[in-house]
């Protein structure tokens, strides 16, 4: 219809910059935060002597590392653990997650799984 504005549908992108934003996209005044969530592993392998798996998550970011609680005698661990990583550094450093699943041994090395 003619003469008729266009309207800019709900959620599509706007005009401007927000508050706060840089040139280039970033707010450098916020501390950069990764929130990781490790919630379960199934199908775990036969790793001790009794046939079942003390499975645990080592989770690493950087020089951070963080580990989840021991789930004991289990094919299916569950942990429901959560971990933030906060970095200050502006853009972001490019660091990997590694997530790292162990199988706890008392008496040598713990074995890895993946």
């Amino acid at each position: 219809r003619a003469g008729r504005r266009r309207r800019r549908p709900r959620g599509g992108p706007r005009r401007g910059k927000p508050r706060g934003a840089e040139e280039d996209g970033w707010d450098k005044s916020l501390p950069w935060k990764v929130r990781v969530h490790v919630a379960e592993a199934r199908h775990l392998p036969k790793m001790d002597v009794m046939g079942t798996c003390d499975a645990y998550v080592r989770a690493e970011v950087g020089a951070q590392s963080y580990l989840t609680d021991v789930v004991k005698n289990s094919y299916t661990a569950r942990w429901a653990s959560r971990f933030t990583y906060t970095c200050c550094a502006a853009p972001p450093p490019r660091e990997t997650l590694a997530l790292t699943l162990f199988d706890q041994d008392l008496l040598t090395q713990d074995d890895l799984i993946g």
